[in-house]
């Protein structure tokens, strides 16, 4: 079988399943998997109160190793793989989204509507499409800096939505409210027992509506893994009043 064949269909189906549709629901299901497992042994190492001693962080994840079980400690390994396995897909699916955001912003505002092939197709890197992967990757780092040198400072939400505004505004915006207005045109056409009950451009819209609640979804999960992996490798990291 070649795989290089998989990962370039020729259909619409077929790009957005490999591009983000795929990727989204491989990483929930991983994902899934890890919280399962990480439930079942609750890896979480010793509790270290943090106070005016700054090396009392420097050796907390090697302390944590040390005193893991060698059962956790696999399991951890293997989890950690998976999950950095996640993290790479995630990424590929951003250079697939960065292509269609460049085509989002770029073609569809002079006619008002969402070519799907044309969506699938665009590639090429302008501007918008690197700065994008740029972000997406700057996000990823900054994710495991937060989780493991300052523990309680989270910029994972603040990630998911520096990413997800601009597939949301306007176009992520505009296609869920042309898929509303489609889906009520639907059923006034199942009423009238009209054949054509769903519109092309109705189509178009809920299937890129579709694919940012996925992606966005996706994206905040892969950026989650970094607590995830941090969980069995630092302790649980409380900070003294001063």
């Amino acid at each position: 079988m070649d795989f290089s064949e998989l990962l370039t269909p020729d259909d619409i189906t077929g790009k957005l399943l490999v591009g983000v549709l795929g990727p989204a629901a491989a990483i929930m299901a991983v994902v899934l998997i890890a919280k399962v497992v990480e439930s079942i042994l609750d890896p979480g190492g010793p509790t270290v109160h943090i106070g005016r001693d700054p090396a009392t962080t420097d050796l907390s994840a090697f302390r944590t190793v040390t005193r893991m079980r060698p059962t956790t400690m696999a399991a951890g390994a293997v989890v950690t793989g998976l999950l950095v396995f996640v993290q790479v897909v995630w990424l590929w699916s951003a250079s697939r989204v960065a292509h269609g955001l460049s085509y989002l912003w770029h073609a569809p505002f002079g006619t008002g509507r969402v070519d799907l092939d044309a969506l699938t197709t665009h590639e090429g890197w302008d501007w918008i499409s690197t700065l994008y992967l740029v972000a997406s990757v700057v996000a990823l780092l900054a994710s495991y800096v937060s989780v493991f040198r300052f523990g309680q400072r989270d910029v994972i939400g603040g990630g998911t939505i520096v990413l997800s505004l601009p597939l949301m505004l306007p176009w992520g915006l505009f296609c869920l409210v042309g898929s509303l207005f489609a889906l009520v045109l639907a059923g006034i056409r199942m009423l009238s027992d009209d054949p054509q009950r769903l519109t092309e451009d109705g189509g178009a819209f809920f299937v890129v509506t579709l694919v940012v609640l996925s992606y966005t979804v996706a994206l905040h999960l892969a950026l989650g893994t970094t607590r995830t992996i941090a969980g069995y490798w630092r302790p649980r990291v409380f900070e003294e009043a001063w």
